[in-house]
């Protein structure tokens, strides 16, 4: 008899040890625990806006034609860029616009052409805060997979560029 009930609490104890981690992650999912913690802090453009014109394989952070009030936002843009370090030869500054609008702001941002169609798209794009993107990461394969608001802190975009720089190849 002594050894039938070490055998049942043998397999209750076995069944607590699997079923315990699984009724907690349960109720922790459905309680609401983790919800805000977003991996990205950029919106993730699903499907992604491509690039037609690009023959350059590298990385980007490209902007929609800047107004004149956007000037310290791409100084401190270019502040980033230039801390990215070893990995800032991988990454270019651009400007989105259409041939005959190209900007220059210095000699650091290219002019990335677009047709009327990409560029309309683009500047219709929203992000996940229901907001204009104004800033955008291209990947080496010419898609435009993340957009930043003017709500977003630029901070969001480097946080995000160097998880995807960690995780790509190219």
């Amino acid at each position: 008899m002594h050894r039938r009930k070490n055998s049942t609490l043998t397999l209750y104890a076995i069944l607590l040890v699997f079923l315990v981690p699984i009724v907690l992650a349960h109720v922790l999912y459905h309680s609401g625990y983790g919800k805000q913690n977003h991996r990205s802090k950029g919106t993730l453009l699903s499907p992604p806006v491509s690039i037609h014109t690009q023959p350059v394989h590298y990385w980007q952070i490209a902007s929609l034609p800047p107004t004149t009030s956007d000037h310290i936002k791409y100084q401190a843009l270019e502040k980033r860029w230039q801390a990215l370090g070893r990995d800032q030869a991988r990454v270019h500054l651009s400007i989105i616009g259409h041939p005959d609008t190209a900007t220059q702001i210095s000699p650091q941002w290219e002019s990335v052409d677009v047709d009327q169609e990409t560029l309309d798209v683009l500047m219709t794009t929203r992000s996940k805060n229901a907001k204009a993107c104004t800033i955008f990461i291209i990947n080496p394969d010419h898609n435009a997979i993340m957009c930043y608001d003017d709500e977003n802190d630029l901070k969001d975009i480097d946080f995000d560029l160097r998880k995807l720089l960690k995780l790509s190849k190219i």
